[in-house]
């Protein structure tokens, strides 16, 4: 009976031992999928797997056929893909609206408005030459940019924004940037630009607002901003 008892015991013994080893070669076959996976999809190549990139595309496609291997069925608006829209940032809205002399200037083509800029409505008969109180003033960055082509610390969209805010605080009611120098001042509309918005619109326009025939004739300006 003892030798029975120590035959069975030792069969059980051996047999948890075989589901053990059994149990480990299961968890590693399992980490090791899983360490493949996240070093695929945290390479560099990737680019963060960001929306729109090529790196989202890599992603989308490694793991679309990882799911057809394993005999997923495939649930999404288009195949294993499920389509859907991303806000990225601020964006230029359909009602912004900026006029010169009765003609209407094309939002991103002709101007911009800073993501920082006031949503205000303004309509006013300013002098492009004149930085007068309780009008729009025009900023010409010709100078600025002549000064500081040598200083590798100058920011100029800090510049705009800090001289945006003395503007205001002079009475100005907007601000209208442009650049007549040869210089690429690079401004753009930057949409992910968190900034807190300053008290007035601030205004980049891509060529310098011609009036008819002297600067006293720019008679309507309507700005509007994000």
């Amino acid at each position: 009976m003892l030798r029975l008892n120590l035959i069975l015991f030792l069969t059980i013994i051996f047999t948890l031992q075989g589901l053990a080893q059994k149990q480990k070669k299961a968890d590693k076959i399992c980490r090791d999928n899983l360490e493949a996976h996240v070093r695929y999809l945290a390479d560099d190549r990737l680019e963060g797997r960001r929306a729109g990139s090529a790196g989202e595309k890599l992603a989308m496609e490694y793991i679309s056929d990882k799911f057809k291997s394993i005999g997923l069925l495939p649930k999404g608006n288009n195949g294993y893909y499920q389509e859907f829209e991303i806000n990225e940032g601020l964006h230029i809205n359909d009602g912004t609206n900026f006029m010169i002399n009765d003609a209407t200037l094309e939002a991103g083509k002709d101007y911009f408005p800073f993501p920082y800029s006031a949503r205000k409505s303004i309509e006013a008969s300013p002098a492009i030459a004149i930085q007068e109180a309780d009008m729009p003033w025009f900023v010409d960055l010709k100078d600025i940019l002549d000064e500081n082509k040598q200083n590798p610390h100058f920011d100029l969209n800090d510049y705009i924004k800090k001289n945006a805010q003395k503007a205001y605080d002079k009475a100005a009611t907007a601000v209208v940037i442009y650049n007549t120098s040869a210089d690429d001042d690079q401004l753009a509309f930057n949409p992910k630009d968190r900034s807190e918005a300053l008290p007035l619109p601030v205004i980049y326009v891509k060529k310098k607002p011609q009036p008819n025939t002297s600067a006293t004739q720019l008679r309507r300006s309507t700005l509007s901003s994000m």
